[in-house]
């Protein structure tokens, strides 16, 4: 997973939400903040671990 995060690191749409996941932020469908989980267009769910929660309310915020 490490590899295709520094492969992507310069591109400003993806982010890894948990050490499983790498999500495209352009098909987000929702966040459910309760569960912290994200809910992307094709309906799969994506955990957001508790650490990268700050992180990713910034990038929600900057979009």
């Amino acid at each position: 997973m490490k590899f295709f995060e520094e492969i992507l690191q310069n591109r400003n749409n993806f982010f890894r939400t948990h050490r499983s996941f790498l999500i495209n932020i352009n098909f987000i469908k929702k966040f459910l903040k309760g569960e912290n989980n994200i809910v992307m267009d094709n309906d799969v769910t994506v955990a957001l671990a508790r650490e990268r929660r700050h992180e990713f309310d910034a990038l929600l915020n900057s979009i």
